[in-house]
């Protein structure tokens, strides 16, 4: 078991760097971002909107296309999301263009409350994901998962042999940390 570990962790290792690193970067950012906390407190609200009422929403949309067609021309859009735990609900539109973006809605009123860059195609993310590579990235990434499951329990079963050959006498960490 020993030789599987060592041999085959090699060039895992590679990968699994850039997986932690990666997922590193993606967490400081997370934590760091302005947006979070706004993001965290709409996880724990309730939309008030039955299906009923949603459907009301569709002119609020064609509203929002009369106002973003007037500021920004025809764009091509990307995807549109409608957020109705929000108070007012919120519609989303994310713009396909070379710099993409995203215009934040006002459902009610139909008005523009934010613009801001869509950074949701950014590198770390794709990176971390594997999709940075295609196929092949997203096949490396399932494959560095399967190796941190594989090392962390042939790791364990290395472990708990040695531990089971240790000193039994001596202080504790030396019989822990041998």
């Amino acid at each position: 078991m020993r030789k599987w570990h060592r041999w085959l962790s090699i060039p895992a290792l590679i990968f699994l760097i850039v997986v932690s690193i990666s997922g590193l970067i993606l967490q400081v950012q997370g934590f760091l971002n302005e947006d979070e906390e706004k993001t965290e407190q709409l996880e724990n609200q309730k939309s008030k909107i039955l299906l009923s009422s949603a459907l009301n929403y569709s002119g609020t949309v064609e509203a929002a296309q009369k106002i973003l067609i007037s500021k920004t021309g025809d764009v091509v859009i990307k995807k549109i999301e409608i957020e109705f735990r929000q108070d007012p609900s919120v519609v989303s539109v994310y713009t396909d263009e070379k710099i993409p973006k995203i215009f934040q809605i006002d459902a009610k009123s139909g008005q523009i409350i934010s613009e801001k860059l869509d950074n949701s195609d950014k590198f770390w993310i794709k990176l971390h994901s594997g999709e940075l590579y295609g196929d092949f990235g997203r096949s490396t990434g399932i494959f560095s998962g399967l190796a941190l499951l594989f090392f962390s329990i042939s790791g364990f079963w290395i472990y708990f042999q040695m531990y089971k050959r240790r000193p039994k006498q001596g202080p504790l960490w030396k019989r822990i940390f041998w």
